[in-house]
């Protein structure tokens, strides 16, 4: 009953508003409430499983698409109709220490080709040495050498690079060339990051070779600030050298030709050594023999717990004795306590230590 006055009331407006309003409005009195609500229960319902349904559609779509990933490097050995082999290099910087990465290119009968001057090249126009740039268009969850590439620009025989060690000369010359000993890293300047050997980021693992023998001929240039003539004949045994090439990028440091130029910058400022012991025998003249029981931070290479050393003294030494302001190596009894002093080239061998700069006699 109520809801036929509802009604009655409602088409009682509609005709005071005319037939068309009318109409509209019983269809909205007609509709139940919650296909009326269109924007909660009804349309938006079905608006939110629509949405749903497209991001679903959408995700499986994208986890399908493929990327496009562009090696770059140079090419190494004889191209094939299937293979092509490069190595990288890390964007041609100075990494002369670093060790090559080769990775093989699978190629079909797809993969096209490109030189400098031939848009349309083959695989025979690729030349051995050239640097290369290999797009490939590899599926999501495929690892780049596993399809053939897409493409090959060869861009031509690369640039030279600047390539620099640093380190101290090792041995004098024989015949053209010279030992230089490397500082830790080879004073490479370059930071490793994450997995170098990898694909995704085209870098090569560094190394540090403790020595390395360095070539020169006539064209190498040699440095000594202060001596405009210098020649190689001023390099001696202990001086920092910076030894710099310029060779293409992805040069092994083992195949280094003659370095183009090397920089003397003399031998390094001396450092203090100590070492802490007791005296293995009194009445000392010349030396003080000293058996070593405490190795200090500083102490000089090839030192050991235990050992023994000839401690040189010269008119320069001086001796420390609490409560005598004389002391002389004389002073020094059998079993005294020591503390030995000295100031010498970094990395000097502990039998090639030169006089001791200080003595200091804890006594017994």
């Amino acid at each position: 009953m109520h809801a036929r006055k509802a009604l009655a009331a409602t088409l009682a407006v509609g005709m005071a508003i005319g037939p068309t309003t009318a109409a509209v409005v019983t269809l909205g009195a007609l509709v139940s409430p919650a296909v009326a609500q269109g924007d909660g229960h009804g349309r938006g319902h079905h608006a939110t499983a629509n949405r749903g349904n497209s991001r679903r559609d959408g995700g499986s779509s994208t986890s399908t698409q493929a990327r496009t990933v562009t090696l770059r490097g140079i090419i190494t050995g004889t191209p094939t109709a299937t293979s092509l082999v490069i190595t990288r290099v890390d964007h041609e910087r100075n990494n002369c220490l670093a060790m090559p990465t080769t990775e093989t290119i699978m190629l079909d009968s797809h993969t096209t080709f490109s030189t400098l001057s031939n848009p349309s090249a083959a695989v025979g126009d690729l030349v051995t040495g050239d640097k290369v740039a290999v797009t490939l268009n590899v599926p999501a969850g495929t690892g780049p050498l596993t399809v053939a590439a897409t493409s090959v620009a060869d861009r031509g025989a690369p640039a030279p690079i600047t390539c620099a060690v640093r380190g101290t000369a090792g041995s004098g010359v024989v015949g053209s060339s010279f030992t230089v000993l490397l500082r830790a890293n080879g004073g490479h300047h370059h930071r490793g990051r994450g997995n170098h050997n990898s694909v995704r980021h085209g870098r090569a693992s560094t190394t540090s070779p403790a020595s390395l023998t360095v070539s020169f001929d006539t064209n190498t240039v040699f440095v000594d600030p202060g001596n405009p003539s210098a020649t190689i004949q001023n390099v001696a045994p202990g001086d920092r050298l910076i030894v710099i090439w310029s060779v293409p990028p992805g040069t092994p440091i083992a195949n280094m030709p003659a370095a183009a130029k090397v920089v003397d910058l003399g031998s390094p400022p001396p450092i203090r050594y100590r070492a802490a012991g007791v005296a293995a025998s009194g009445a000392p003249t010349t030396s003080i023999s000293l058996t070593v029981n405490h190795l200090h931070p500083n102490v000089a290479p090839t030192f050991t717990d235990g050992s023994t050393l000839a401690v040189q003294i010269n008119p320069s030494t001086v001796f420390v004795d609490a409560g005598n302001p004389t002391a002389t190596i004389g002073s020094i009894v059998q079993g005294d306590r020591l503390i030995v002093v000295w100031r010498a080239a970094p990395g000097i061998a502990a039998v090639n230590l030169p006089a001791a700069t200080r003595v200091i006699d804890l006594g017994h």
